[in-house]
């Protein structure tokens, strides 16, 4: 006769307890690695998309420093043809 904790295969609950426990581990430790991946993947491209703003942002700013030195000049030059 068999036991009330045995499935019909002979596989004990404890059995299948142990295994679920272990599958469970690896996923997890699975899981784990893959997210670790991913997370460095995103850090080097936000680090590239940061770059991009930091150069962005300077490229701005110089080509606003160059149309108000290029404005001064044209009024510079006007004056001079004026005089």
């Amino acid at each position: 006769m068999k036991q009330k904790n045995e499935q019909s295969d002979g596989i004990s609950k404890a059995d299948l307890k142990f295994f679920l426990n272990e599958l469970r581990d690896e996923l997890r430790e699975e899981h784990r690695k893959h997210r670790d991946e991913n997370m460095t993947r995103f850090d080097e491209v936000m680090g590239e998309l940061q770059a991009m703003r930091e150069d962005s942002e300077i490229g701005t700013y110089q080509i606003r420093n160059l149309t108000e030195t290029t404005e001064n000049h044209e009024l510079r030059i006007t004056k001079l043809e004026h005089a």
